[in-house]
C-alpha cells in the first residue's frame, strides 16, 4: 500500500522543490525578506569561507551557547538525509528483478539528489547573507514561490513518506535478522514468511517516538550516523571481501558504480545484514563469507606446500584411522574410542589433522543415504572425542577394496597421510574365522 501510495508523496515534494528554485531566480535585495540579496556573487564569496559558531540547543547562532559546530559535527549532522542508498536492499523481497532494479534505482537516486543537494547549497550560498542563513530554519519557504505554504506541504509529505518507507523497511530487515538467528536476543521479532513483521514495526515505531520526543533531532543526528557509518562499513567490508576472494557466487554487474563508493554487489546479498555477523558461528542458509575466506586461505596453502617431498624437519603425522574393526563397537559407536585417544596421542598437544575413515559394503546407489547418515554420526562422534579431523564415509563392494581405494587416493599433493591406524582383529582368535585373518594380512 505504501508502494503505491508514493507518488502521491512524491509529486507534492517535486512541485514545492520547482517553487524553491523559482523564488531564488525572482528574488531581489531584501525581496522577500531582509537578509536576501539575490543571486550574488559578493554573498557567494562572503559564504563560501568556513565560519563554525556556537549555537544554542535550537541551532541558533549564540556566543554564550554550549554546542560548537565543526566540519565532522556537520557531517553527522547532515549524513542521514542520503542514507536512502540501502533502502532497495532491505526491500528486496518486493521486487521483481533484485539485480537489476537494485543498482539502476540507486545509482539514479544517489546522482539525482546529490545533484539537489549540490546546487541547492550553491544558490542558496549566493542568495542570502551569513546571518540570514544562520538564523532562519525554513529559508526554503520565505523565498518559495508563489507563497511558502508550498514548501510547508512539501516538508510536511516529504518527513511522512520518508517515515512510512523507514516503517516499512526497517522492521523487515529487524525481523529478517531474527529469522537468521544470528543473534538470539532478536527471537522475538521473528515473522513467518510472508507474514508482517507487527513486533518488529511496533519496536521500531517505539524507537523512532522516543527520538522524536526529545525534541531536537540535531542532537540525534550525529548517533544514527554513526549507526550507518558502521552499517555501510560492514557491506563495504563483505563486498571487498567478496571480490578478493573471487567467490564464483559473487556476480556484480555494474561495476562502474565502485568510483562512487557503492558497490552494486549488495544487490546480490538481498539482505545487507548476512554478512556482517558471525555470532556463535551459525551459518544460515545464506552462506558464510569467512568460510570463503578459510577456504581461499586453505587451497593458497596447500598449493605453497608443492607436491615434492617434506624435508624431515617439517614431518607432521597424518593418521589414516580406519574406524570400522572386525566385530562390534563398544556401545554402538562409529568409531572404537581407543582409536580416537591413540589418534590425539600421535599429535602434538592433540593438534593436527586425521582422517577418520569408515567402509560400507555394497553399491553406491543403494548405500548413499546410509552412508551420509554414517558420516554424519562419525562427524558428532570427533567433535565428541575433541579430536580435529575430518570424517569420511566410502562405499565398496568388499572391505579390500575399499580399503587399497582410500589408501592410494585419500588426501591432496603433500597432505596425504602417512600413518594408518586400525585395530588388530581380536576376534579371529574367539572364532573360527578364516577370512578375516586373510583380509588384514593382505592389506597390511
Amino acid at each position: 500500500m505504501i508502494n503505491r501510495v508514493a507518488p502521491a508523496f512524491l509529486i507534492p515534494v517535486v512541485l514545492s522543490l520547482c517553487c524553491i528554485f523559482i523564488g531564488i531566480f525572482r528574488a531581489r535585495k531584501n525581496y522577500p525578506a531582509d537578509g536576501i540579496t539575490g543571486l550574488s556573487m559578493e554573498s557567494f564569496r562572503k559564504n563560501w569561507d568556513s565560519a563554525y559558531q556556537t549555537t544554542n540547543h535550537a541551532g541558533i547562532p549564540d556566543p554564550n551557547g554550549k554546542i560548537y559546530w565543526s566540519f565532522n559535527a556537520l557531517v553527522g549532522l547532515f549524513f542521514p538525509a542520503v542514507t536512502g542508498i540501502m533502502a532497495g536492499s532491505n526491500r528486496s523481497a518486493s521486487l521483481k528483478d533484485t539485480q537489476r532494479s537494485i543498482p539502476i534505482g540507486t545509482l539514479s537516486a544517489t546522482l539525482a539528489t546529490s545533484g539537489l543537494y549540490l546546487v541547492t547549497v550553491l544558490f542558496f550560498g549566493a542568495l542570502a547573507t551569513r546571518e540570514k542563513l544562520l538564523t532562519d530554519r525554513l529559508l526554503t519557504a520565505t523565498v518559495a514561490w508563489p507563497a511558502p505554504v508550498i514548501t510547508y506541504v512539501g516538508i510536511i509529505l516529504s518527513t511522512l513518506g520518508a517515515a512510512l518507507q523507514s516503517l516499512t523497511g526497517a522492521p523487515r530487515l529487524l525481523a529478517a535478522i531474527a529469522n537468521d538467528d544470528i543473534l538470539p536476543v532478536l527471537k522475538y521479532f521473528k515473522a513467518a514468511d510472508g507474514g508482517e513483521p507487527h513486533i518488529a514495526t511496533l519496536f521500531t515505531a517505539f524507537l523512532c517516538i522516543s527520538c522524536v520526543v526529545i525534541g531536537n533531532l540535531d542532537l540525534i543526528s550525529p548517533t544514527i550516523t554513526m549507526f550507518y557509518l558502521l552499517c555501510y562499513g560492514g557491506v563495504n567490508l563483505s563486498c571487498f571481501l567478496l571480490d578478493l576472494l573471487d567467490a564464483p557466487s559473487w556476480r556484480p554487474s555494474y561495476h562502474v558504480l565502485d568510483f562512487l563508493g557503492i558497490h552494486p554487489g549488495v544487490s546480490s546479498l538481498g539482505n545487507p545484514h548476512i554478512l556482517l555477523c558471525e555470532h556463535q558461528r551459525k551459518a544460515g542458509d545464506w552462506g558464510d563469507g569467512f568460510k570463503s575466506a578459510y577456504f581461499q586461505l586453505a587451497l593458497r596453502s596447500l598449493r605453497s606446500l608443492g607436491a615434492n617431498q617434506v624435508h624431515p624437519k617439517n614431518w607432521y603425522p597424518i593418521p589414516l584411522i580406519f574406524c570400522r574393526p572386525w566385530g562390534k563397537l563398544p556401545e554402538n559407536v562409529p568409531c572404537h574410542p581407543k582409536l580416537a585417544d591413540f589418534a590425539n596421542c600421535m599429535k602434538k598437544k592433540g593438534r593436527g589433522m586425521s582422517i577418520f575413515v569408515s567402509i560400507l559394503d555394497g553399491e553406491y546407489h543403494e548405500c548413499a543415504e546410509d552412508a551420509k547418515s554414517a558420516c554424519r554420526a562419525l562427524s558428532t562422534y570427533i567433535e565428541y572425542k575433541r579430536c580435529e579431523g575430518v570424517a569420511e564415509i566410502v562405499v565398496a563392494p568388499s572391505m579390500s577394496d575399499g580399503f587399497r581405494g582410500i589408501v592410494q587416493t585419500m588426501g591432496l599433493g603433500n597432505l596425504k597421510p602417512n600413518i594408518v591406524v586400525m585395530r588388530y582383529p581380536e576376534i579371529w582368535r574367539q572364532e573360527n574365522l578364516t577370512e578375516i585373518p586373510a583380509t588384514f594380512g593382505n592389506n597390511k
